[in-house]
């Protein structure tokens, strides 16, 4: 369904560190459940490879009860 899995990301939800493996087309699925209510921190970093740029992007959400 998603392929063979080739590389993996690296992202960090409010410092915590995690690795997320993404397939051969570029897909990656993450699953998160907040421990906290209010604003969640999300960072993923591609690290590159000898075809790609790496890059780095952050971005928020608000967890709510």
């Amino acid at each position: 369904m998603f392929g063979k899995f080739i590389e993996f990301l690296f992202y960090l939800i409010n410092g915590e560190e995690q690795h997320i493996y993404i397939n051969n087309k570029g897909i990656f699925i993450g699953i998160y459940t907040p421990t906290t209510i209010g604003t969640q921190i999300v960072t993923v970093t591609y690290k590159g490879n000898s075809n790609y740029l790496g890059d780095k992007v952050t971005t928020t959400f608000e967890a709510t009860a």
